[in-house]
């Protein structure tokens, strides 16, 4: 069979259909949808910037401090406590007063009412009136005369100052300053016997102070004289004086002859 009969063959029994192109028609566009843009923020939730750290959230969240301000916050607070207890230790640091030289006090933390009064130009009775100072844990004052004796002045002769002064019960000579005993209640006064008595600068001393309410415990240094002539004459220029009989002591004495004196004994 040639070549012609087989395409009659072919053309007459196949009907070839035409297959229909479809035609493409344009999709139903869908409406844009905004994408959620990379790294936005999400509200309520910490927002990290390029160098990691977290400066907080975005409005509406809930805000969370950094370990950093905690940190500050600690120190501040410290450093506030360290200023308020500085000044506290500050305020209340009491001034201290400066110190007295020509007061020595043996016990400056009771609260002592007696006080040693005296007067002294060899330091006989200087010694003696240390001694009652410190075994009874009294303050103490020595008395000084504005014009300093001299130890001419401490003669037996006719013309010495000490003589002069003696001879003549109305001389008062001038303290070189004054002695405040308001606050004492006691006071133990010491003197040297000077031609039979108490020098006239201790009549000085008792003119010059209060002594209402206050008793005197008179106590000399003498090798042989008493003590009852001073005192005699201190109750008559001032009757109103409340002073005891008074003690007269060697430079030499034991501290138990003292302490008998403080006690009254």
């Amino acid at each position: 069979m040639d070549n012609n009969e087989n395409n009659n063959i072919d053309s007459n029994s196949v009907n070839v259909t035409p297959v229909e192109t479809p035609v493409e028609t344009s999709a139903p566009a869908e409406v844009a949808t905004s994408a959620p843009v990379a790294n936005a923020p999400v509200e309520g939730e910490p927002v990290v910037n390029n160098t990691g750290t977290n400066p907080g959230v975005v409005e509406g969240g809930t805000p969370k401090k950094s370990n950093k301000t905690v940190i500050i916050a600690v120190c501040a607070v410290l450093v506030v406590a360290l200023g308020v207890g500085l000044f506290l230790l500050l305020g209340n640091k009491k001034e201290e007063k400066p110190v007295d030289d020509n007061k020595t006090v043996s016990n400056p933390t009771s609260e002592t009412k007696s006080v040693v009064v005296y007067f002294s130009e060899t330091g006989n009775t200087e010694t003696i009136a240390k001694k009652i100072a410190e075994l009874g844990g009294f303050d103490i004052f020595k008395i000084e005369a504005a014009q300093p004796y001299l130890e001419e002045d401490l003669t037996y002769d006719s013309d010495s100052r000490a003589r002069v002064e003696q001879d003549n019960p109305t001389t008062r000579p001038e303290l070189a300053k004054p002695i405040d005993i308001s606050k004492y209640d006691t006071v133990y006064l010491g003197y040297p016997i000077w031609f039979g008595s108490a020098p006239r600068i201790i009549f000085t001393f008792l003119e010059s102070n209060n002594f209402e309410g206050k008793t005197i415990i008179p106590f000399c240094t003498s090798g042989s004289t008493g003590i009852n002539v001073s005192v005699n004459e201190f109750r008559k220029s001032n009757p109103k004086l409340n002073i005891s009989n008074g003690k007269r002591f060697l430079v030499d004495v034991d501290d138990s002859v003292i302490e008998q004196f403080i006690n009254g004994r």
